[in-house]
């Protein structure tokens, strides 16, 4: 209100982190620690000149300048235009020990690889009978209709545990769902292992897929949940990106391993990757990150309105539309592979 303010300007070698962690500690007056990132001087005017008339951009609106710009401060026109969470923690620039209540946990990138590592056992479960049906057939006295339902089994079981599983991530988070998941899928691994000459072995293995089937919505909704809790806004679409990769590179892998190790084989290394996807994610993901990544991640779901929230969604035109989109896409690619 006196008409003296803060003037900060930002280092051209500083990385997007850097610079988004900046901004994040801005409310604290944190970024007067770090003079490597950050230059801050208190002024009542500045001029900026700049080597040729350009554009500048002053909250949304884009201004131009012929290359000398001036910037007066009016005192007691100051206004703050900041979030409720912003207000609530803004404290004077001594206080710039404390840091911002939100922030990127250095262990998210573990929290995608180890889920990366269920969810690719997953769909190495779900396609590896396909390229050996020959091998299948004449192993189990099956028909070719049965080895195609070991595959058949993950799409059928989908859509009734897809709601459950969604429920569970919502209200218990990442770590429990995925601990389901794995569970799920490696009890179903275990399972398929029994000898072939066993009686009753080709129930068990298809017994041990529809458990596994029933662990996939546990990874495959996971993407856009792992990247909400775990990651700052400016990295959410890479790590949703990274971890729906996920699923096509476990299926490459599910082709390869039939041929490389034989049918019993490959039960083996099923089983091997799924127990040590299962036990890095019981002891190592964590429940949550040590704080929130944005603001709006430190709101935890309470799961008391998902069955509205489901019916919203259900009754969203252009959802459908997306919805029809990807199932002809989805669905040709399965049809194929």
């Amino acid at each position: 209100d006196d008409g003296l303010v803060e003037f900060s300007s930002i280092s051209s070698d500083a990385s997007v982190d850097q610079l988004m962690a900046g901004f994040l500690k801005l409310a604290r007056g944190a970024h007067t620690e770090d003079q490597a990132i950050w230059e801050s001087k208190q002024v009542t005017a500045v001029e900026l000149r700049f080597e040729r008339p350009g554009l500048f951009n002053v909250d949304g609106e884009v201004l131009e300048h012929d290359g000398l710009l001036r910037l007066r401060v009016l005192p007691g026109m100051m206004e703050m235009l900041v979030g409720k969470e912003e207000a609530e923690s803004a404290a004077p620039a001594e206080d710039a020990r404390h840091t911002a209540p939100w922030g990127a946990d250095r262990k998210r990138w573990r929290m995608l690889a180890l889920y990366a590592l269920g969810c690719m056992a997953n769909q190495a479960m779900w396609i590896g009978f396909a390229p050996i049906e020959a091998e299948v057939m004449d192993t189990f006295g099956a028909s070719s209709t049965w080895v195609n339902l070991l595959s058949l089994v993950f799409m059928i079981v989908y859509l009734p545990a897809n709601f459950p599983a969604s429920y569970a991530m919502d209200v218990l988070g990442c770590r429990h769902a995925l601990i389901i998941g794995a569970t799920l899928q490696t009890v179903g691994a275990l399972i398929r292992c029994v000898k072939p000459a066993a009686p009753g072995s080709a129930y068990l293995v298809m017994a041990g897929q529809t458990l596994a089937a029933l662990g996939q919505p546990f990874f495959t909704d996971m993407p856009p949940k792992i990247a909400v809790d775990w990651f700052p806004p400016y990295q959410r679409v890479m790590a949703d990106t990274i971890a729906s990769l996920s699923m096509p590179i476990g299926a490459a892998l599910g082709f390869v391993l039939p041929s490389a190790f034989g049918l019993q084989n490959m039960l083996y290394v099923h089983l091997i990757w799924t127990s040590a996807a299962l036990l890095l994610i019981l002891f190592c993901f964590n429940s949550s990150p040590s704080r929130p990544p944005s603001p709006e991640s430190s709101h935890q779901h309470a799961g008391k309105s998902f069955g509205k929230e489901l019916q919203a969604a259900l009754c969203n035109g252009r959802l459908w539309c997306l919805i029809c989109s990807f199932a002809c896409g989805l669905g040709s690619f399965n049809t194929l592979s």
